[in-house]
């Protein structure tokens, strides 16, 4: 990592007395701040990846699933319950279907 190399490059320059003791520290506190943001930031990114591999492996269940009733008339119980979160019943006898899997959540936004 390039903080640790300038780190390391500060460190030689204190020690051959190149610069002096304060702007060392100045120096050092400064990189170690940059390298806990990093490591911060390489975290919040790992857990991000996380997400999309385990979105990606409901999205491929959820198909399965989706493929696994063609052809057939009436849907197993096992099947509804793998692919329906609720049924939303409103008083005029409407009525919604909530997937668990929401195949909108699988397109990029534009906005990004």
């Amino acid at each position: 990592m390039k903080e640790e190399y300038n780190l390391q490059k500060s460190y030689e320059n204190y020690s051959l007395g190149n610069i002096d003791r304060n702007t060392y520290l100045l120096e050092r506190d400064v990189l170690q701040g940059h390298i806990s943001t990093l490591e911060r930031e390489k975290i919040a990114q790992e857990e991000v990846l996380v997400n999309i591999k385990q979105d990606k492996r409901k999205a491929y269940q959820w198909i399965r699933d989706i493929f696994s009733a063609n052809g057939i008339d009436k849907l197993p119980t096992e099947l509804v319950q793998s692919l329906v979160d609720k049924v939303i019943v409103y008083a005029n006898h409407d009525f919604e279907v909530v997937y668990k899997f929401n195949i909108e959540s699988l397109k990029e936004d534009k906005n990004e």
